[in-house]
Formats: structure tokens, C-alpha cells, sequence
């Protein structure tokens, strides 16, 4: 991919999915500040073409990379920012469903964080959010209650293609609580797996929620 980076940028045909799937990869490898600069480079292009729901995408990533490099506090903004600018966008159900389960995750990120700090009523309020958004898109794509009417059209869509956002499933947020997906899945960088570790260890909410 990076060859194809290389290429692709001599003769200016590259697309900012390159960038945002490398960052991807070198999250997962724990190369946080490579992802870094990928991810801000995919949040420029995609918003320079007028992509905000992919752009979203990326910034939330970047936010992450950012995390793991050592920007706590300069990541926690950006987290907020994702949030504030999501629910005002809109685009291709399925990108969307992609956005929202970033947006989800960077919720429970926060809560973590917040936990950390002591600051233990909005660690848990930002949990809440994040299962109240991770249950309903379980419902949505299982075509279950959580889908009205309106949306079973989309909700077909859904169902028959091949895209599935990861993390969307059955178990809802509760699967933030199995550290190995987390890890793995999401490319988390340690110091903040360790503080989710943390808020569910003592947290009484999460308590009540356990994983199955």
C-alpha cells in the first residue's frame, strides 16, 4: 500500500481511502504516529472533495493515532469535535453506519479517559451514549425492533450487501469489554485499553452490563 501511496502521489491520482486504510493498518501494528500522519492527510482530502461523512471517519481515527502517540489532551478535543460535528451530516446509509460506530467508539473512549481522571459522572454518561448508539445499530442491521418502517429499506440494504461496520453486532457495547477485540479490532493504543480496563473494573454501570 505504500508503494501504491508512492506511485499514486507522483502522478496525483491518489485517493484519500489510501491514506485512511494505511492509517488503519499501522494502527494496528501500533505505529501511532505514521497513523497519525495518514489520518490527517485523508481528513484533508476528504474534506477537500466534499466528503464529510468519510472525513468524520478519518478524524476519529486521527484522534486515536493521536492518543497513542502521546497527545492526550490535543486527541480528547478532537474526540469532542467528532462528536459535535456528526449528527449534522449526511450521506449513504452505509457510510453512515460506519460513522456512527466511530462516533460510538470514540464515546467509550471518553469515558474512559474521563474515568482516569476521576471524573466519573461523565466517563459514565459517555458510556451510555455509546450503548444507547452501538444497541440501536445492532437492532438496525439485525432488522430487529430498533427499525422502524421507515428505515426497513436501508435495513435490507443493510442485510444483502457485503458491508458490515465492523464492531455492529449482537453484542453491542458490551464487546468493549473483551480487551483482545478491542485491541485487536480497533487498534487501541495501550495506555487507553488500560484506562477502559480500569472504568469497567470499578465502574457500576458497566458492571451491570455484562458481556455475553
Amino acid at each position: 500500500l505504500t508503494s501504491v501511496i508512492a506511485l499514486a502521489d507522483e502522478d496525483g491520482s491518489l485517493q484519500p481511502y489510501a491514506h485512511l486504510y494505511r492509517g488503519d493498518s499501522l494502527m494496528l501494528a501500533g505505529k501511532y504516529v505514521a497513523a497519525e500522519s495518514d489520518y490527517e492527510s485523508a481528513t484533508r482530502d476528504f474534506t477537500s472533495i466534499g466528503d464529510k461523512v468519510s472525513a468524520e471517519v478519518a478524524r476519529a481515527g486521527w484522534a486515536f493515532a493521536m492518543y497513542g502517540a502521546g497527545k492526550e489532551d490535543r486527541a480528547v478535543t478532537l474526540m469532542n469535535d467528532v462528536i459535535i460535528r456528526t449528527p449534522g451530516i449526511n450521506g449513504e446509509i452505509e457510510l453512515l453506519l460506519n460513522l456512527a460506530e466511530k462516533e460510538a467508539s470514540v464515546h467509550v473512549a471518553l469515558a474512559a479517559h474521563y474515568w482516569a481522571q476521576g471524573r466519573s459522572s461523565a466517563a459514565e454518561g459517555e458510556w451510555d451514549r455509546a450503548c444507547v448508539r452501538m444497541d440501536t445499530m445492532s437492532e438496525y442491521v439485525a432488522g430487529g425492533k430498533g427499525a422502524s418502517q421507515f428505515d426497513k429499506k436501508g435495513t435490507e440494504r443493510i442485510q444483502k450487501t457485503y458491508y458490515k461496520p465492523p464492531g455492529v453486532n449482537r453484542r453491542g457495547c458490551k464487546q468493549f469489554r473483551d480487551r483482545s477485540w478491542v485491541s485487536q479490532q480497533r487498534g487501541w493504543p495501550p495506555a487507553l485499553l488500560d484506562k477502559l480496563d480500569n472504568f469497567f473494573k470499578v465502574s457500576v454501570s458497566s458492571s451491570a452490563a455484562p458481556l455475553q
